[in-house]
């Protein structure tokens, strides 16, 4: 292969086999279950800037943990506008799982701080466990069942095409070997007859002839 082509992984570019973590209780969990896409998307990316939080020891008087991601940021992130923003973090709100604390006017930097944000950690219920034991056994039985004919009427089949072969070889067989038996006595008869021909003509011309 041509190394001119090949793509390396580079040092630099190691932050791309990093993952955002999705919690299933997001998909599986029925207090969750009508959020948007947006929302858990955004609920996601959040708390993964949780985690920058709490290597900066981001926590206030109440050892709650909190981080700051304004919008601005969230649109470049995401290429939303400040209206999808808006929507995506009152939504959240309304879910109980994001509470934002307004900083105001520092005087001292002479701008508005952006605002603390706190994240909610997801309840799961016995009913969400239950619910994707349920989800993950019916996707196994599925699976298992449904390859299973496919894969016993192609064994059937190749069986079949073995086993029903065999007569037909069989009468290949024969009839080559009928072609060659039979026709050994027709190159015989023929050629007796071409002889005959031939001695019969020379018989007859040498009568007609005058010594």
């Amino acid at each position: 292969m041509d190394q001119t082509n090949f793509k390396f992984y580079q040092s630099k570019n190691a932050y791309g086999t990093k993952f955002f973590q999705l919690p299933q209780v997001l998909l599986y969990g029925e207090k969750y279950k009508k959020l948007s896409d947006s929302a858990k998307l955004g609920y996601v990316v959040l708390r993964d800037r949780l985690e920058y939080s709490l290597q900066n020891n981001w926590i206030d008087d109440e050892d709650r943990v909190y981080f700051i991601f304004t919008n601005h940021e969230l649109q470049n992130l995401f290429g939303w506008g400040k209206s999808k923003v808006s929507k995506v973090k009152t939504e959240l709100e309304e879910a109980g799982l994001l509470f934002q604390i307004q900083q105001g006017f520092d005087p001292k930097r002479k701008k508005n701080l952006p605002n603390r944000l706190y994240l909610a950690d997801l309840e799961v219920t016995a009913k969400d466990v239950y619910i994707k034991q349920d989800f993950a056994n019916k996707t196994a039985e599925t699976l298992a069942t449904s390859g299973l004919p496919q894969m016993g009427h192609r064994q059937e089949t190749a069986e079949t095409l073995a086993t029903s072969g065999l007569p037909q070889m069989g009468h290949r067989q024969e009839t080559a070997e009928t072609l060659a038996t039979s026709g050994l006595p027709q190159m015989g008869h023929n050629l007796y007859k071409t002889n005959n021909l031939d001695t019969n003509r020379y018989n007859i011309d040498t009568q007609k002839l005058d010594f």
